[in-house]
């Protein structure tokens, strides 16, 4: 199970919080945000077995941005690196 709840540490913030069943534990794998005049954020969110995916972006005040996937192991909460 993936969830997307807001982020009660700041303002504008969204948390994205994943769950594997067989362990029972809420996992915090990424934070967005909207502040300072950057913007952090996160999408296409996919799951496949113990497994998400998804794609995180970000953008500052001058335009500069970049974009990238990240699997995260909701066993472990962990983001894979090994990919």
């Amino acid at each position: 199970m993936v969830s997307v709840s807001p982020d009660v540490d700041r303002e504008g913030g969204t948390a994205l919080y994943g769950c594997l069943r067989a362990v029972g534990k809420e996992r915090l794998l990424t934070e967005a945000s909207n502040t300072g005049g950057s913007i952090t954020g996160f999408g296409n969110v996919q799951l496949a077995g113990r497994f998400v995916a998804l794609d995180s972006f970000y953008e500052d005040k001058y335009f500069n941005c970049g974009s990238s996937v990240s699997v995260y192991d909701l066993g472990t909460g962990k983001p894979r690196s090994d990919l």
